[in-house]
């Protein structure tokens, strides 16, 4: 039994050593797209946007593949081979992680909360959570949406009572009673403003679902 054990243990530690190498290099190759994408500012050109369309390299790829490449080598060496020591496995999701975050407002009031970095773990938070396979679409979805919200209050309310940082790191969530005390509103007012943000986020989610759909269909 000991020696069965030992061989599953075995193939899963080979297999997970094997998905983490072409992790890396996927990694290597997205950092590669995302310096050249930046240095030629191929995403403004409608030429160029239309071929990484072709060539299945949609919006959200290119802004990953950005910030990727944004990322210090050094950290993200580091990154990897801290990971892959500590038997987890390697993602995209984790190495943007490493990008430096900006410093936090000062202001606390609802125009102070501009879109944060959205990950896998908010949008579980969000009520999301259909697979490993659909998580970065979903934080992408999220992401834009909260981006394009032209509401600052609605936005302010999304993320705290979702319990997001301005840096995407998380934090307790907040109650629509406490956010409204926070900014002189009425509970019914704070859960107005999150219902109204939250339509529009699943409506990019539903937008942003159709596309992938569309693509994986031409």
């Amino acid at each position: 039994m000991t020696s069965r054990l030992d061989e599953l243990a075995d193939a899963a530690n080979r297999a997970l050593r094997a998905k983490n190498m072409a992790a890396v290099a996927q990694l290597e190759a997205e950092r590669a797209l995302g310096q050249y994408i930046a240095e030629t500012a191929a995403d403004t050109n409608p030429d160029t946007k239309a071929r990484l369309r072709v060539l299945g390299i949609d919006r959200h790829r290119i802004t990953a593949a950005r910030k990727l490449a944004a990322v210090p080598d050094e950290q993200l060496s580091l990154f990897c081979s801290n990971t892959m020591a500590a038997g987890k496995e390697i993602t995209n999701q984790g190495a943007l992680k490493l990008l430096p975050r900006a410093a936090k407002p000062e202001a606390t009031g609802p125009a102070a909360y501009a879109a944060p970095p959205i990950d896998t773990e908010i949008a579980r938070r969000y009520g999301l959570d259909l697979g490993e396979h659909l998580a970065e679409l979903l934080a992408n979805s999220i992401e834009n949406g909260l981006a394009r919200l032209t509401n600052d209050n609605q936005r302010a309310v999304w993320m705290q009572y979702i319990g997001v940082n301005q840096d995407g790191s998380y934090t307790s969530p907040m109650s629509f009673d406490a956010i409204g005390t926070r900014y002189g509103w009425s509970r019914p007012t704070a859960a107005a403003l999150y219902y109204r943000a939250s339509h529009y986020v699943r409506g990019q989610i539903a937008s942003d679902a159709y596309a992938q759909i569309r693509t994986l269909l031409s």
